[in-house]
């Protein structure tokens, strides 16, 4: 777990035992029975709020990912000047991230230290009570006698069993009688395990006030339950009263477990609670008390998803439809993954017209991939939507470096001054980081959710983060989404996945220019993309290279341009370094002349 994901439960567990106790406050004249309930439930949702993270995790379509040094940002190179199979130079000169990774380390060491000394304390507790209930005399199936003990104690989580003091041989039988009332009401109720759950949760969150705050006020409804049953067990509450005063007044050491007589504040606060009330409050019903358990469950998943970052709607994977291109693309992926030892590859083929799924194959399809630069036309895209930017606009990128404060981004070459076409023919870092300055982090996001790709929401302009994530190193996406964003573009600017009535998301006139952008990025002289050529087709892509722990090369194309029939998605993760110029975008030219049922032999 992470330190953002650590945050998250922490402050969740928090709001838990915060409105646990607000609502103990509002029902201060209620039963406290239901009072127990909530409080139970509280520890209940708090020791299950990470089991719940996991049962309805999704797959989602992006999350952000930390750029930090374990992420390389790659400024991809021109075809021509690359020898195949060399690494292009770093694009982020950092400073290294290593002290908040050992702050970070010595915070989980410390929580761990707390959580182990006190869940070690808990069961030396249990183990010391299992002593005397082996040493105890017994009388019945649930009582017995303990020299460990001074007051009546409910012991044992699955099989409670009441200790009562040696003196209680002496107690009358109106005494002992009320007494077992009290006792048996723990017993009936499991206040044993409900108090476990709680000192479990406590254990975990030892850190937090609020936990503590709770697990007291939970040991304090238990006793007031169990007095409230014997008050309707008929015993009148003056009487009850001298008989707790009675054996308190016995009371040496604090005993664990449940002791009728608790410490002296505890006991003088319950015993004015009987005097003043006398009657108890009316129990909560069964069926409404499980009314409220099943809304604390759904309460429990909200919760859980709240943790979460907000993410696109859900994507529905379907089955490849076209047997003849799922043959395709699993030969070719072979063929690539034996070539570069490559650990993941994925070839996504998609309808350009209906967005469905043509064939797919990928090794990890549980993970998610950093599209890297192929996000640079869906920005380019926004930025002509929005009118931030021209298509004639010239951008600065100078002598390949633009300073961040002590950070510093680089292209592959000082490329002087470029138009939004000739930044994605070169994959300009810094270009791209000026048409995000330009076009904002808010429309940014805004648009990045219209083409099912949230972006993160903490972006600021002009700044080394927002530009990260405008060329695809802010956040991971799963590969038939980013697919989906280019059929947006294939299909005139409508999402492809929206079925009859499709919605808009850029401008048909935004997509066309941004299409023929892309024909430039593989056709042009100083293309990336010049591998993904097809003799006698017209193609347009866009490469992306990225670095998240293996070398990523992706590529995704879109053929022909004049009648758009496949979108074609190729990502090589592998051990030895790849790039999109150099590895996908060629892969994606053999699938796609054999898709259009074109020789191989014809580049």
């Amino acid at each position: 777990m992470g330190p953002a994901a650590a945050v998250s439960l922490a402050l969740r567990a928090a709001l838990c035992f915060g409105s646990a106790l607000a609502v103990v406050a509002v029902l201060r004249r209620s039963s406290a029975t239901t009072r127990r309930l909530g409080l139970l439930l509280a520890f209940g949702a708090v020791l299950g709020l990470p089991f719940v993270d996991l049962a309805v995790a999704w797959r989602p379509l992006a999350r952000v990912v930390p750029v930090n040094a374990t992420v390389r940002i790659v400024a991809e190179a021109l075809v021509g000047p690359v020898p195949h199979g060399v690494a292009p130079s770093l694009a982020v000169s950092t400073p290294s991230h290593a002290g908040t990774a050992e702050v970070w380390r010595v915070l989980v060491f410390v929580w761990l230290s707390g959580a182990a000394l006190l869940l070690l304390r808990l069961a030396l507790g249990l183990a010391r009570i299992r002593r005397w209930v082996r040493k105890a005399e017994r009388v019945d199936a649930t009582v017995s006698v303990s020299e460990a003990v001074d007051t009546p104690v409910v012991v044992g989580l699955f099989a409670p069993r009441i200790l009562l003091p040696p003196a209680s041989r002496g107690w009358s039988d109106e005494r002992r009688r009320t007494i077992l009332l009290h006792e048996l009401a723990h017993v009936r109720r499991r206040d044993g395990l409900a108090l476990f759950v709680g000192q479990l949760a406590c254990a975990l969150h030892w850190f937090q006030p609020l936990a503590w705050l709770a697990l007291r006020q939970l040991r304090r409804e238990c006793e007031f339950a169990a007095d409230e049953d014997v008050l309707r067990a008929g015993v009148r509450a003056s009487s009850y009263a001298e008989h707790l005063l009675a054996v308190a007044r016995a009371v040496t050491l604090p005993a664990p477990g449940l002791a009728m007589a608790g410490r002296p504040s505890e006991l003088a606060r319950r015993v004015e609670v009987l005097l003043e009330r006398g009657a108890p409050r009316r129990r909560l019903a069964r069926p409404v008390a499980a009314a409220v358990s099943a809304a604390s469950v759904v309460a429990v998943v909200l919760l859980a998803l709240a943790g979460r970052a907000p993410a696109a709607p859900a994507e529905h994977p379907e089955q490849p439809s076209d047997s003849r291109l799922q043959g395709i693309v699993t030969e070719e992926a072979t063929r690539v993954r034996a070539a570069f030892a490559a650990e993941r590859v994925v070839i996504v083929m998609l309808d350009a017209e209906t967005g469905s799924t043509l064939a797919l194959t990928d090794d990890h399809p549980e993970r998610l991939l950093l599209p890297a630069s192929t996000l640079k036309p869906l920005l380019v895209a926004l930025a002509l939507d929005a009118g931030a930017i021209t298509p004639e606009q010239r951008f600065d990128c100078g002598d390949g470096r633009r300073s961040y404060g002590e950070q510093t981004l680089t292209d592959a070459a000082p490329y002087g001054s470029l138009d939004a076409a000739e930044i994605l023919a070169v994959s300009s870092n810094i270009g791209a980081s000026r048409i995000f300055d330009a076009l904002g982090p808010a429309r940014f996001a805004s648009g990045m959710a219209r083409f099912r790709l949230p972006a993160p929401r903490d972006l600021e302009a002009h700044s080394l983060k927002g530009a990260i994530a405008s060329f695809g190193l802010g956040f991971g996406v799963t590969p038939l989404a980013l697919a989906r964003a280019y059929a947006v573009l294939a299909r005139g600017g409508t999402d492809a996945a929206a079925g009859a009535r499709p919605a808009r998301v850029v401008g048909a006139v935004t997509a066309t220019r941004v299409l023929s952008m892309l024909e430039g990025a593989v056709a042009g002289e100083r293309a990336t993309g010049k591998l993904a050529r097809i003799a006698g087709v017209r193609v347009a892509g866009k490469t992306g290279t990225g670095d998240l722990g293996d070398h990523g090369a992706n590529f995704v194309g879109i053929v022909p341009v004049e009648r758009p029939r496949y979108v074609v998605l190729v990502s090589v993760s592998a051990p030895s370094d790849v790039t999109g110029a150099t590895v996908a975008a060629p892969v994606f030219a053999r699938v796609a002349r054999r898709a259009l049922g074109l020789p191989l032999d014809t580049e």
